[in-house]
């Protein structure tokens, strides 16, 4: 019978090595939920929801060029 695989930890025979590698653990307990991104806002819209980048480009516009345009 082969040696149990944890997620956590690899055991090899009588030895158990952790597995140590924060950049990937960081980077799965920091990804994006894309399920509450939306692609409008409305009245309708929760705190629940975020709107995608080009939703607000769409709603707000070129806000770098109209405050250039207030210098």
């Amino acid at each position: 019978m082969s040696d149990p695989l944890y997620i956590d930890q690899i055991q090899f025979s009588d030895a158990t090595y952790e597995i140590r590698d924060t950049a990937a653990r960081n980077a799965l307990s920091g990804k994006e939920d894309s399920s509450n991104k939306v692609i409008s806002i409305d009245q309708n819209s929760t705190d629940d929801e975020y709107p995608s980048a080009k939703c607000v480009y769409d709603i707000v516009g070129d806000i770098e060029a109209a405050l250039a345009a207030l210098i």
